[in-house]
């Protein structure tokens, strides 16, 4: 039976004597450990810690029951014990009566699902809610999350009056703020809640452009009235910042679930980005987290998918863009870590996370996204406000201005392509001008967005143009910042793909640009992640250079091709892969035939480690791409490896509990509340599935390349990929 004794067990430090708890709790059966847990909690010898592990451990058992009838029977019993928490005030007993709360959610949550009479239910617990308390005002946010379709129907109509009521019975102001705090959940909930149309076991995410916001709606009755009434005047005057933020937060949530709610306010939310915490003496740091929140909720209102189809009212929209493109300029200039030498002294990756920042530069990275989603769903107003902005950025002689306002063309470029066109000669001049910054930071924002105005597909650039930007590149090669070396490489990539007439841009400075390479980036021998990193983005380069120009590449063969060979011998397999890419991408079948057979001879007997390198499983799919029928005498090394991938089966699993068995980092994972079984855990390895994938495509290149000579083993190949037709996990492997 359930004891005080087995519950203290339970919290044992000791492994042995909590795995003992652990055996003995779980041979009860349901019934009795609810019935148990129950009488525990309300034992008034028992401390704080054991009731909060009887209220916590009931809660899971909660979602295990399937019986109606025993659900409502708990009620009665758990509202008393909840009264009997809020009527003390100590901080503890808080905690405890909100997890009690948390059990009451659950019942009506399970007895939705299971066709009980929760409408009764909840109407029992709503007239035992106090709206003085704090504590019952976060069980009405959690009955409005776990009970939608009810709460809408029963609580939703008196939610006016009893926020009214309830900030009007409040004089003390820290209690205020929570109080008012937790009335932005409880109308962000039920926002939502009048939105649910069925009982659903997991709220799925929901894409912005389905969304829609509808005037005429409960949840816009709510934002009209009570939210605007009284959240936002509250907003606007507290100097509690930690519950404005998160205000916020339930705030930025309605906008992706519920726009209806926050649609008719948008004025009304610019005047929080401009509160200066002044009168509460806290960090600008802290005031800058209150001003992005806030920009954050607008961004995400604006791009919903009705308030962009109806088209926002010009006015509307230059007000908005009127007072928050500069907040994010000015948040973007004060976000950027100012210690440059760190920075630059940062390896160049692989993995581009499309942000040139460092570790501190989380703000200046937050700001720059948002300012980019304005520029997208406010258009033509925001540029106005924006170009102007930039002018006055980029004259500045502090470098962190200029990066800004590099950074914020670079946005426009990528929101509006179209509209920001006219301007491609005054961005390419700046661009090109503070491409030789004696600031690393500015130079790599500059020669980021020149890659940027390469690939734009509305840019059309004047011969002046191209002999600047390859000049700026080919200067920018040699850097010795791995950072600004390596997207100098990205950005002559994109002028590669970029350009249409390659003879006439590229081809006359082929040899420039190839030297540059060679004895810039490619020159490089050390194995760190810096020069790894140059050596790949010059190798791509390498290629995208070989490709536009076609034939007329094959007289620089000699000077690159020896090179490349010695680097596919290299350890680090990254370099491996680059260099045969590159050097198949460079030309023909004819030139490279000899050294393909090279490459195989060293690519071949690794593939019969335990782990074969990816890379070099996709290299050979790409040097079949070349020799194609003459490929054959490798297929029985390299096909046996790749239909091992495709065969494996997926690591999928299921556990019980919120927290499981420790899973490798590759894995993705979803908790779920299921009533009837609990909380279960399922996690997917996505690396095995992302091998199946890619196996699939090799197989596909090999069979292309070598056409009918790939028929002896096309059988094996059907009985390997024919059950990943229906794949469950991913649409990429099917």
């Amino acid at each position: 039976m359930i004891s005080s004794n087995l519950l203290q067990a339970l919290l044992s430090p000791d492994g042995n004597i909590r795995s003992q708890a652990e055996t003995a709790f779980n041979s009860l059966s349901l019934t009795d450990r609810v019935q148990g847990l129950l009488a525990e909690y309300n034992n008034d010898h028992n401390n704080n810690g054991i009731q909060m592990i009887a209220s916590v451990l009931l809660r899971r058992d909660i979602l295990k029951m399937t019986d109606p009838n025993v659900l409502q029977q708990l009620v009665n019993p758990l509202l008393q014990a909840f009264q009997k928490q809020t009527n003390n005030t100590n901080t503890s007993n808080a905690n405890i009566a909100s997890s009690v709360g948390h059990c009451l959610a659950e019942v009506c949550a399970s007895l939705s699902i299971l066709g009980g009479d929760v409408d009764a239910t909840l109407q029992t617990v709503l007239t035992h809610v106090d709206t003085k308390q704090v504590v019952s005002l976060k069980l009405l946010a959690q009955l409005a999350d776990r009970a939608p379709m009810a709460f809408a129907k029963l609580a939703v109509p008196s939610l006016p009056g009893l926020l009214s009521s309830s900030s009007g019975n409040c004089n003390d102001n820290n209690a205020a703020d929570s109080m008012m705090e937790a009335w932005a959940q409880i109308l962000v909930n039920a926002g939502i809640a009048t939105t649910v149309t069925k009982v659903e076991l997991v709220r799925t995410p929901v894409d912005l452009d389905d969304l829609s916001a509808d005037p005429n709606s409960p949840a816009a009755a709510l934002g009209t009235g009570p939210l605007r009434m009284h959240i936002l005047p509250w907003m606007l005057a507290t100097t509690n910042l930690d519950a404005l933020r998160s205000a916020l937060g339930h705030f930025s949530e309605a906008a992706a679930a519920c726009p209806s709610l926050l649609a008719a306010t948008p004025a009304l939310l610019e005047d929080v980005t401009n509160k200066d915490g002044s009168a509460s003496n806290t960090t600008s740091t802290a005031t800058a987290d209150i001003r992005l929140a806030a920009l954050e909720v607008l961004t995400t209102i604006l791009s919903v998918g009705d308030v962009k189809r109806r088209v926002i009212p010009a006015a509307l929209a230059s007000m908005i863009a009127t007072a928050a493109l500069p907040v994010c300029a000015q948040l973007l200039v004060e976000g950027t870590d100012d210690n440059v030498q760190d920075w630059a002294t940062e390896p160049a990756t692989l993995v581009d996370d499309a942000f040139d920042g460092g570790d501190d530069d989380e703000q200046a990275w937050f700001a720059e996204s948002l300012m980019e989603s304005f520029l997208r769903h406010l258009g033509a107003p925001a540029l106005q406000v924006v170009l102007p902005l930039c002018e006055t950025l980029l004259a500045s002689t502090d470098w962190a201005h200029a990066h800004a306002g590099l950074a914020i063309l670079e946005c426009a470029l990528e929101a509006t392509p179209v509209s920001v066109a006219v301007h491609t000669d005054v961005m390419i001049n700046a661009a090109a001008s503070l491409a030789a910054s004696p600031n690393v930071r500015v130079q790599h924002r500059a020669l980021r967005l020149l890659g940027v105005l390469c690939g734009a597909p509305q840019q059309q650039l004047q011969p002046s143009h191209s002999k600047l930007l390859l000049e700026r590149l080919a200067g920018a090669l040699s850097n010795p910042c791995t950072k600004v070396s390596a997207t100098a490489s990205l950005s002559l990539v994109s002028f590669c793909r970029g350009t249409e007439d390659a003879e006439s841009t590229i081809l006359p400075f082929l040899s420039d640009l190839l030297t540059a390479l060679v004895r810039g980036p490619l020159s490089l021998t050390d194995n760190d992640t810096g020069s790894i990193t140059t050596r790949v983005r010059a190798m791509g380069a390498t290629a995208c250079l070989a490709e536009a120009v076609g034939e007329a590449f094959a007289p620089m063969y000699p000077q690159i091709m020896p090179g490349l060979l010695a680097t596919a011998q290299q350890p680090a397999v990254e370099l491996a892969g680059a260099a045969v890419e590159a050097a198949l991408r460079a030309v023909g079948r004819d030139v490279f035939y000899a050294d393909a057979v090279q490459l195989l001879s060293w690519i071949v007997p690794t593939l019969a480690s335990d782990n074969p390198i990816d890379a070099l499983l996709l290299a050979c799919a790409r040097i079949a791409s070349v020799l194609e029928e003459e490929f054959g005498p490798y297929t029985n090394a390299v096909l046996p490896v790749l239909l091992r991938q495709a065969e494996q089966p997926p690591d999928v699993s299921v556990m019980e509990g919120e927290e499981g068995q420790e899973r490798d980092d590759a894995d993705d994972s979803m908790t779920v509340a299921v009533p009837g079984r609990g909380i279960v855990k399922v996690s997917i390895n996505t690396t095995k599935i992302q091998e199946k994938a890619q196996a699939a495509r090799a197989v596909y290149e090999l069979a292309k390349a070598m056409g009918a000579a790939f028929g002896p083993w096309a059988p094996q190949c059907l009985d390997a990929f024919l059950p990943l037709v229906s794949f469950p996990y991913s649409a990429d492997v099917r």
